[in-house]
Order: C-alpha cells, then sequence, then structure tokens
C-alpha cells in the first residue's frame, strides 16, 4: 500500500489505492469507495499553505465547472 495517512481509508470508506501522481504540494491516489472510482489528494505540509483552501472553493462552486468534492478536512 503506497505510503499515506491510514485514517482516510478509515474515515472515507476507501480501499485499492494507487497513486497517479506526487508533487511537492501533494501525493494524488486513485481509490475506490464501494463501486465508485475516486480521487484523493493529501497535501503535504508545503501543499497546505499553497492550496488548503482550494477544497473549500470547489466546494462552494458545487462542481460547476470544476471537479466536484465529496469529502475534505
Amino acid at each position: 500500500m503506497p505510503c499515506l495517512p491510514m485514517n482516510y481509508f478509515k474515515k472515507w470508506s476507501l480501499n485499492n489505492p494507487t497513486q497517479i501522481a506526487s508533487t511537492k504540494s501533494a501525493k494524488v491516489f486513485k481509490v475506490q469507495r464501494d463501486d465508485e472510482s475516486l480521487v484523493l489528494k493529501v497535501y503535504t505540509e508545503l501543499g497546505k499553505k499553497a492550496e488548503g483552501r482550494g477544497a473549500l472553493a470547489l466546494r462552494i462552486f458545487n462542481s460547476e465547472a470544476s471537479v466536484s468534492v465529496i469529502e475534505y478536512d
């Protein structure tokens, strides 16, 4: 299993992670929840500072011209 915080798997019922990207700001994983394929983005400390409010903005846009945010913390 890739190196990532395991609490997200239990908290959001995720499984089968496959890392699809790694940058200075985040690691990105393809995951499964029930029959859905989702993407999990886990910020580094740098990413939290630079992009941390991005999930909130995406939530406000409510998938209008953006991705849908299912869960975030």
